[in-house]
């Protein structure tokens, strides 16, 4: 298998980064490959190992640091407080904010997104596989309301989790949308079909270099962006749809992935996605501790549910792949977490 070769070949994030380490041991750390992308080479390297193949995480750095210029100031700590201790500031805890895509990280925040947007209207969705129901409320309503509700209602149905995620009026957000910088995947294909248009110059110009690999890299024109906010325990059951690139802007979310083929997961898709995970991710420090004050804990774990998946907890400014027709569900491990999916 490819991704198998490429994962003993590629260089993942060294043992040298022992904080970043020492977090991945805190939250329950990651089943998949953790791969730095620092340069386009990086970025072809690990899409051609990957892509349409297994998932994989990507963690931009290097070149893909230099759009990067907002910095963290002396007011980013106080915010933590506001948050209910989930870490979405700068300071080196759990949580975090994104240092990639940090403009928009700065602009997703908690206290920034509500002063900015708070009285704008967004569409709910409930939190089950299929997300049947919808209904309109303000940002501000959801935030404030229907977030903090979450991990003090024992629901017995997802559709009584209302969630905040896709469904985006992309005209009347606008402004905050043009402040997002694409995957670097995304960001790579669109400028080699920026250049691959561009007139014919006076010098003969070598032409673009073609793709190392069959799977082309995606590019903008054909990508869609959802982007949502979830709070501590909420989040999505397992379900399935095409490639996507998910990235956690603010806070940690943590994932559950399945190759697809063989019998469907053990799971039911209306309920509450926190109760699944008390059952077969209980023993993962982060999660536990959420799930004990929610009187979840002493919930039966169900072997078959257990085998063949894949856990991984997301980080701020870090990026899933996830290839067509992989099972996936989620869960927010901060009491606000930002993310952002990109659909190819």
């Amino acid at each position: 298998m490819a991704a198998v070769m490429a994962t003993a070949a590629m260089a993942t994030v060294d043992a040298a980064r022992g904080r970043e380490e020492g977090a991945l041991r805190e939250d329950g750390g990651c089943e998949l490959a953790r791969v730095l992308v620092e340069s386009a080479a990086d970025v072809e390297r690990v899409w051609c190992a990957f892509a349409g193949d297994a998932p994989v995480v990507l963690v931009p750095r290097g070149e893909y640091m230099e759009a990067c210029f907002v910095e963290a100031t002396a007011d980013d700590d106080d915010d933590d407080d506001d948050d209910g201790g989930s870490g979405s500031g700068n300071s080196g805890d759990g949580g975090g904010q994104s240092a990639y895509n940090c403009a928009f990280a700065a602009a997703v925040r908690r206290e920034a997104l509500l002063a900015s947007w708070g009285e704008r209207e967004i569409t709910l969705s409930t939190a089950n596989t299929r997300s049947y129901a919808k209904r309109r409320a303000t940002l501000r309503e959801y935030v404030e309301i229907e977030m903090l509700a979450v991990g003090d209602r024992d629901a017995r149905s997802a559709e009584e989790t209302w969630y905040w995620f896709g469904d985006n009026d992309h005209a009347a957000w606008r402004a905050l949308f043009d402040t997002y910088q694409m995957p670097p995947p995304v960001a790579l294909g669109e400028l080699r079909r920026a250049r691959a248009a561009q007139p014919p110059k006076l010098k003969p110009q070598p032409p673009p270099s073609p793709p190392r690999c069959a799977e082309p890299l995606p590019i903008r024109a054909g990508v869609a962006l959802s982007f949502g906010v979830g709070a501590a325990l909420s989040g999505v059951p397992m379900h399935t749809h095409g490639a996507v690139l998910a990235e956690t802007i603010v806070g940690r979310k943590r994932w559950f992935l399945r190759a697809p083929g063989g019998a469907a997961p053990d799971f039911d898709g209306d309920e509450p996605v926190r109760h699944w995970a008390a059952r077969v991710d209980a023993g993962t420090e982060a999660v536990r501790a959420l799930l004990s004050s929610s009187a979840l804990s002493a919930l039966p774990m169900t072997p078959r549910a257990r085998n063949a998946l894949l856990r991984c907890t997301l980080r701020a400014g870090e990026i899933l792949y996830i290839p067509t027709g992989w099972w996936h569900a989620t869960l927010n491990l901060d009491a606000y977490t930002a993310f952002m999916s990109v659909f190819l």
